[in-house]
């Protein structure tokens, strides 16, 4: 008989149909498996039994469910809405069962989860381990995919709750488990800017990357991507293979590191917010909400907890001006939104998300959404936050764009700020003195207070033949306007200006007190730099214990405010002192700390000091790593010079003193005395003394008899005088160095040192014929090396007993 077909195709009915759950369940599993003869063994039946009862559905329903293509079963358009039906259908009758078997809770039944990758990994396994210990009686199962084939998924009824990558614009359910951070981590190696680098990201056209992309963008970074994977362990063992930077949520990249990894976190380049996401309607899945509730508690218990609530024991919190540490609301993406979230985190000291913010208002200016302020001031902005983190690579670009721009707009406030911010920074002279004296030329009179801190900002990085009248000009300004900061800059930088300062304790007292009113002005980061300094000054004229107490006081300010670039500096110091002090555990805890920044170069004089010398010069940093910094490249060549000698590598280690030389001859504030100027010196050794030629080791000797109180930089510097003078044939002279280093080194606890000046001073004895003398030092310092394991000079001092002997 012909059917009676309406205007759609579907056959008419006249009244409501009778349908069987049983067979839902068969439209379901046909259309999950493609086949009736799969799906039939699946169920238990027999494919004619199976074949039956979808055509009575079809019958019923008056409609076609499957188009043939093959073997094969493929949905038609009503077969989709059917199954969308079924679907719903019977996922609420599953639930009645087991709330009826489970007396209406969540306690017993399935659940299907699934997530991204890194959630999956990184996310949930604290989630998924107090689930199962909290209902034991669920089976759940677990997927992993992409977040747009989970929310497909979802729809389709395979998954109860999907984890993945927001925002969803979606009538789903959606509830925010938590926010991770996408940082960029960049493994250790030469200098390289982040234009110049390879990246491995997160696979084009993904959530992940639209999110890395974006803040990447607003960084002015355009990544030249070698590799892609969605799995974020393959991009980190990329990245710390040297394959190229990326970009990773912050769980991803350092959770479970117990020891410093081989790469380094840097800019924040956005969050990555982590939804759970359901399926609406009104039936609610107990089981799922109950692993989303959990989910939620486990990412609060593992949030970390906010920083610089105050100044810790630096300052009472009423001297903070009314900054509030309170985080802002999420603001629009209008750009006066953004620039109102910006200036708010970078008040409430937030400085990675404060980057991130002003980062999305240069990319507004670019959309033509605002011109006010200029690209220059927010560029400077967002260089000053990310200096302040320790970003400094990535804040000499942004820095150095707010100067360019500030030179186009012929704005010089503009570029005297540019200016002084960029000169904060561990940059290379040939880098800064031309923005400064660019700086100073363009303002000229105009700002007088602006122009001795461009004048004290230039005399810590050039040594000029104007330099006295200079100083005389920032002095003259400084008392005339009341510049403390000025002041003390210039007393530490020039000898001209050394009138200016006091003695070491006073110096500090004074840096100090600026600090306190400069925090009280939001001027951290400067108050930061005078701390460090007032420390510093303190262990070079050797009075160590007040040093030590300094520098703890500065690392709780950076600490408390999250200052990164300032309190890496801090923690360098203080691994100085305690690797003098054979203090090891505290050591191995800064290193862990420094996590591969300057706590390289006090590990390998650790591994020196046992005697494993491959170890220590794999562990120093590599000269292309110092970025052309005369300073850096000090330390760098000292320390390999050192440890060559110590190996007995003399020939290599030649080469290194003459590399060390000339960094020394590059940086002319080393010549002047100023803080630090002799760390590279401290770093040689006295490798400096046995390998330099004769007019070296005069310069040197002179330098250091001008400067007779720096005793200190981790390696105390009357042995090198010491054995400086022995160079030059002054033995009296030597002696005199080696008698005080030893007492110095007694009163400060510092084995090595003084144990390294009793055997130098014994060997002079020896020579004179004084052998019950010189046997008797080598039995102290033999004592002394005993108590830190100091190998490699107990080595030394056999092999004198045993010369002394023959």
């Amino acid at each position: 008989m012909a059917q009676d077909r309406g205007h759609s195709g579907k056959r008419a009915r006249t009244g409501p149909t009778s349908v069987h759950i049983q067979q839902l369940l068969h439209l379901r599993e046909v259309a999950r498996r493609g086949s009736v003869t799969r799906a039939a063994a699946a169920l238990g039946l027999t494919q004619p039994a199976l074949s039956s009862s979808l055509k009575q559905l079809e019958r019923r329903l008056g409609i076609t469910l499957f188009e043939r293509s093959g073997r094969k079963r493929a949905l038609t358009q009503d077969g989709h809405a059917t199954l969308d039906f079924a679907e719903r259908v019977l996922t609420d009758a599953d639930e009645l069962d087991r709330r009826i078997s489970s007396g209406g809770g969540n306690e017993v039944g399935a659940l299907a989860v699934g997530a991204f990758d890194a959630a999956s990994l990184y996310v949930l396994p604290d989630v998924v381990r107090a689930y199962r210990h909290a209902y034991p009686k669920v089976d759940l199962t677990l997927a992993v995919d992409s977040s747009s084939q989970l929310l497909a998924r979802l729809r389709a009824f395979e998954l109860d709750v999907a984890f993945v990558i927001g925002p969803i614009d979606d009538d789903l359910s959606t509830v925010e488990v938590g926010r991770e951070p996408l940082h960029i981590y960049a493994p250790q190696g030469p200098w390289q800017e982040p234009e110049d680098a390879d990246w491995v990201l997160y696979p084009a056209g993904s959530r992940m990357r639209g999110i890395i992309d974006e803040g990447l963008a607003r960084l002015r970074v355009s990544p030249h991507v070698r590799l892609e994977s969605s799995n974020p362990d393959v991009l980190r063992q990329m990245m710390s293979l040297g394959v190229g930077w990326t970009v990773l949520p912050a769980a991803a990249a350092e959770r479970g590191i117990e020891s410093p990894p081989a790469y380094t976190r840097r800019a924040q380049v956005g969050e990555m917010a982590v939804l759970a996401v359901q399926r609406g309607g009104g039936h609610r899945n107990l089981r799922a909400d109950a692993f989303v509730d959990l989910a939620r508690q486990v990412r609060a218990l593992d949030r970390p907890r906010p920083a610089g609530e105050a100044l810790a024991r630096l300052a009472p919190a009423e001297s903070l001006g009314g900054m509030q540490t309170v985080e802002p609301r999420r603001a629009r993406t209008s750009f006066s939104g953004r620039l109102r979230a910006a200036r708010s985190f970078e008040a409430s000291e937030h400085w990675q998300k404060a980057a991130a913010c002003y980062g999305e208002c240069l990319s507004l200016i670019e959309q033509g959404d605002s011109s006010q302020p200029g690209a220059p001031e927010l560029h400077l902005a967002q260089g000053r936050c990310l200096r302040n983190v320790g970003e400094w690579r990535l804040a000499w670009l942004a820095l150095t764009h707010a100067f360019d721009g500030a030179r186009e707009d012929r704005s010089a406030g503009a570029m005297a700020q540019g200016a002084l911010e960029i000169s904060e920074m561990s940059i290379s002279v040939e880098r800064v003195l031309p923005r400064l004296d660019e700086a100073l030329a363009a303002l000229g009179d105009e700002n007088p207070p602006l122009r001795a801190r461009l004048i004290a900002a230039r005399l810590m990085r050039a040594d000029g033949a104007d330099d006295a009248r200079l100083a005389e000009e920032a002095a003259r300004i400084a008392r005339e306007h009341e510049l403390e900061d000025v002041v003390l800059q210039l007393a530490t930088s020039v000898r001209a200006a050394e009138q200016l300062a006091g003695d070491a304790p006073e110096m500090a007292r004074r840096r100090r007190s600026a600090a306190l009113a400069l925090a009280g002005t939001a001027r951290l980061a400067t108050a930061a730099r005078l701390l460090l300094e007032g420390g510093t000054i303190l262990l070079w004229e050797g009075r160590i214990a007040d040093g030590e107490r300094a520098l703890s006081e500065a690392l709780d300010f950076t600490r408390a405010h999250q200052l990164r670039f300032y309190e890496f500096r801090v923690l360098s110091n203080l691994a100085s002192v305690a690797f003098a002090r054979g203090d090891f555990t505290k050591l191995d805890s800064i290193i862990n700390e420094l996590h591969g920044q300057e706590g390289s170069v006090r590990e390998a004089a650790r591994w020196e000091l046992s005697g494993d010398f491959d170890r220590a010069l794999a562990l120093l940093p590599k000269p292309d790593d110092a970025g052309h910094i005369a300073a850096f490249l000090m330390s760098i060549h000292g320390a390999r010079a050192r440890v060559l000698h110590s190996a007995g590598r003399l020939d290599e280690a030649r080469r290194e003193v003459a590399h060390w030389h000339r960094a020394f001859d590059a940086q002319g504030a080393m010549r002047r005395g100023g803080i630090g100027a002799t760390n590279g010196l401290a770093e040689i050794d006295v490798a400096v003394a046995v390998l330099g030629d004769d007019a070296v080791c005069r310069e040197l000797y002179a330098g250091l008899e001008e400067r007779r109180a720096q005793r200190f930089g981790g390696r105390g510097l009357d042995l090198i005088r010491g054995a400086l003078a022995e160079r030059l044939d002054r033995s009296e002279e030597a002696a005199e160095h080696y008698e005080t280093g030893a007492a110095w080194a007694h009163e400060s606890d510092f084995p090595v040192d003084e144990a390294r000046c009793l055997a130098a001073l014994a060997d002079l004895w020896q020579r004179a014929g004084k052998e019950a003398e010189a046997e008797r030092l080598r039995l102290r310092a033999r004592e002394l090396l005993d108590r830190v394991d100091a190998t490699t000079y107990l080595r030394r001092i056999d092999d004198q007993s045993l010369a002394a002997a023959t």
